[in-house]
Formats: structure tokens, C-alpha cells, sequence
């Protein structure tokens, strides 16, 4: 507790990353919104720093993870956060992938297939628009607005 946080958050050493999140920790007991600020802050500089092996940035994310908990509504203000950040190259193994990364990859797969269907849908109703059926029997065979379906006529 008596580390210094600036120098802590200067060095290079990994150790430096999990004292850290012990400091974050104690000084933030009564204030989730503070611990989430820090959570963000630390899985940050991980993910960025290049001198950092992954296994090593694996484990860190679950030491995070594990101290800095945060309460629900943070989770997931956490997960849109980090959202952008490309957990992909971190090549975690399939069954030890930290609570954090592991949300967050689910909600992109999830979001993939989600466009992947939204996509398949407009390519059938573009098909189906070029065959001559009407807005009407269209929307009857698949879940498009009218909307979507004027606005793919226009596209053709």
C-alpha cells in the first residue's frame, strides 16, 4: 500500500499491474464507479503494451477480474467499453478465457450473427423483389418492415 502509484503505473514489470489493482482495490471499497474507471484503466494498458506475453496478460485479466468486481450495471457498462478493444489477438485458450473477454467475445459472435441474418434476410428479399413479388407477400415470408422492403427496391 505504501507503493508509489505513478511509479507503478511507469514500470515495465508485470508485478507493477497486479499491486496495482490491490491499490485500486482499497481505495475504492465504497465506490464501484472509481473501481470501474480503474478496471478499465489496467485492462487497457495490458491489452496495449506489446512487452507483455499473453499468457501473462491472461492470467492478469482474471487477477483483475477477481479483485476489481464490479456490480452488474458496471459489467456491462465495462463490456460496451471495452467493446472495440480486439480481444481476438490475444489468442486465449479456448476453456481459460477471463470473465471479462469472455463476455465480450460472446456479445461480438452474437452480434455477427445477428448481422449475418439480418444480411441473409435482405439478399433473399432483394431475390424475391427481382422475381416480381409484392411487398406484401414478402413481408408475409420473412420479418422485414415495409419499410426495409421500399428501401431495397430503391438499392435494386
Amino acid at each position: 500500500m505504501e507503493q508509489n502509484v505513478s511509479e507503478l503505473e511507469q514500470s515495465p514489470n508485470l508485478f507493477s499491474k497486479a499491486v496495482l489493482a490491490a491499490i485500486y482495490l482499497n481505495k475504492t471499497k465504497l465506490d464501484a464507479d472509481a473501481r470501474f474507471v480503474f478496471k478499465v484503466k489496467l485492462l487497457r494498458e495490458l491489452l496495449h503494451d506489446e512487452n507483455i506475453q499473453r499468457p501473462s496478460i491472461s492470467a492478469l485479466f482474471y487477477f483483475i477480474d477477481y479483485l476489481l468486481r464490479l456490480p452488474e450495471q458496471l459489467k456491462e457498462s465495462l463490456r460496451v467499453e471495452l467493446q472495440e478493444e480486439d480481444f481476438q489477438m490475444l489468442h486465449f485458450e479456448k476453456n481459460n478465457v477471463p470473465p471479462t473477454v469472455a463476455e465480450l467475445m460472446a456479445m461480438d459472435r452474437a452480434e455477427g450473427i445477428k448481422e449475418g441474418i439480418t444480411e441473409e434476410r435482405r439478399a433473399l428479399a432483394r431475390s424475391m423483389i427481382t422475381k416480381g413479388y409484392s411487398n406484401e407477400e414478402i413481408m408475409g415470408l420473412l420479418p422485414l418492415s415495409e419499410e426495409e422492403i421500399a428501401s431495397l427496391r430503391l438499392t435494386k
